[in-house]
């Protein structure tokens, strides 16, 4: 269990610390299980997460790391994932995926368990279609849930902690064995058709986008909670606001509502991000969205929507392109005024 249960919010270090903090002290039968869609061990506090994880899992403490076939097809510097162009991760190319390669195997051989999420079908598959974009973190019955993958500890991002959750651990662990039974670690094989909306307390509900392609029960009740919203919005986004959340946007500013939108700019993305966010970014600073936006040089990773009355957390990016493309996402949403107030703390702490 997590020393300080009384936070509920962590930047991607906290998280990433409390982890190795938790897997550290773990004896045998303790469990713990991580889910990512990308990991970069070349940080060297992701780095030495993969290793606290296998060290836990050599004294008996169950371990599960998760990471989307992502991670091992989309380039990491010059060299494609192995995954793009072979179905085994072993022996890759390119010192980046090398060192994933070896955590991975080392973790396995330790006594964890890898499980490489929805892996391609066939070889020089387009590695951003049919991913898992889910991250958490089960430490015992503490879970985590949120944006942060395990890349750089330095981007604005956003873990929300459900501590002592037994009931949320439960279905988490539920869905962790049939994520593990599908053929290739598919999340819509094990979870089905159906995007799953779970109440865990009278003031929380979860969601899971399944990864139905056209299909997102978390991007619809955002826009629902956009709409509704009476006086203030206050968003988080990785990528510029276009299509649907943009309209909704514009028709929440057009009747007054004060919006606070913090968004990278393409300037932030690397070249190929950059080209692809330029045209949704003019587009939205030729829009009627009239809003505060917070300045800051960091990369905005967090995914947070707060209102008046709601707010919500995950790993969804509240804009359509995973979702055309078919993208598992995990939500928490909330009705709890506090925990509104804590998001929206924990994130103008970071700026």
């Amino acid at each position: 269990m997590l020393t300080n249960s009384q936070k509920l919010c962590y930047t991607r270090t906290e998280y990433v610390q409390s982890i190795i903090d938790f897997a550290e002290q773990a004896k045998a039968g303790d469990y713990i299980a991580v889910a990512t869609m990308g990991f970069k061990p070349k940080y060297p506090l992701v780095h030495k997460l993969l290793v606290s994880l296998a060290s836990a899992a050599e004294r008996g403490a169950n371990v599960t790391f998760i990471v989307d076939a992502f991670a091992l097809t989309y380039p990491d510097g010059l060299a494609p994932g192995p995954l793009w162009y072979k179905k085994s991760i072993a022996n890759p190319h390119g010192k980046a995926f090398k060192l994933k390669y070896k955590l991975l195997h080392d973790l396995e051989q330790n006594g964890g368990k890898v499980i490489v999420t929805n892996q391609p079908k066939r070889r020089f598959s387009v590695p951003v279609a049919g991913r898992s974009h889910i991250k958490f973190a089960v430490l015992g019955n503490d879970v985590f849930i949120g944006g942060c993958n395990l890349t750089d500890p330095d981007e604005i991002d956003a873990m929300f902690l459900r501590p002592r959750d037994a009931k949320l651990t439960k279905i988490i662990k539920q869905a962790i064995t049939k994520i593990s039974d599908a053929k290739l670690s598919n999340v819509l094989t094990a979870l089905g058709r159906s995007d799953i909306v779970t109440r865990l307390d009278s003031k929380t509900t979860l969601m899971i986008d399944t990864g139905v392609r056209d299909q997102s029960e978390i991007e619809k009740r955002a826009l629902k909670i956009i709409k509704h919203a009476k006086n203030n919005i206050y968003i988080t986004l990785q990528y510029p606001p276009y299509g649907a959340l943009l309209r909704t946007l514009e028709s929440a500013a057009k009747h007054g509502r004060a919006l606070t939108i913090l968004s990278n700019r393409p300037t932030n993305f690397s070249s190929i991000n950059r080209i692809l966010t330029l045209a949704h970014f003019t587009t939205f600073k030729l829009s009627k969205v009239v809003y505060n936006r917070p300045t800051t040089a960091r990369f905005v990773h967090a995914k947070v929507l707060i209102t008046d009355s709601v707010s919500m957390i995950g790993s969804h990016n509240f804009v359509n392109a995973g979702v055309r493309l078919g993208t598992a996402e995990i939500a928490l949403l909330s009705t709890d005024p506090s925990v509104a107030k804590e998001l929206k703390t924990h994130i103008e702490s970071q700026l």
